[in-house]
């Protein structure tokens, strides 16, 4: 019984029967698939499209490919904890949504009071509009 272990089959690396065959089919009849890309890519009277294909196709054995990248970030919501390039983009974007009169979160609305201080010219937050639900919730 296996335990986590791979303990038979092939081994990493070595190719299969299939792969095998078609590698001495290829070789008997002279013709390399890579070289074929290669010529039909670099064939001025080839259509772009094609040249273009053979060229991204001949790309992958070439380079290595690229992974996607995911950012992610933990902010704990202490705003002293952010650089002066994230405040600053921070306040840009939330002055951008006071401009388009978009309304703002409560998260923002706090960053945007921490940002600009108790000063009295600070522009008043955009707040959602009260629903029916909550009129109704609160007596009104």
């Amino acid at each position: 019984m296996s335990l986590g272990k791979k303990t038979g089959g092939r081994q990493k690396g070595t190719p299969t029967k299939r792969t095998l065959e078609a590698w001495q089919v290829l070789a008997e009849l002279g013709c390399d698939p890579i070289e074929g890309m290669a010529r039909i890519a670099m064939d001025e009277k080839t259509s772009p499209e094609l040249r273009g294909r053979m060229f991204a196709e001949l790309t992958q054995y070439a380079y290595p490919k690229r992974k996607a990248v995911e950012l992610t970030t933990v902010w704990d919501g202490d705003p002293s904890k952010l650089t002066d390039t994230q405040l600053a983009q921070l306040l840009a974007y939330i002055e951008a949504a006071q401009r388009s009169q978009v309304p703002l979160r409560p998260d923002e609305i706090e960053l945007l009071k921490w940002l600009t201080g108790p000063s009295e010219a600070a522009p008043e937050p955009v707040i959602d509009p009260p629903t029916e639900s909550t009129e109704s919730q609160s007596g009104n």
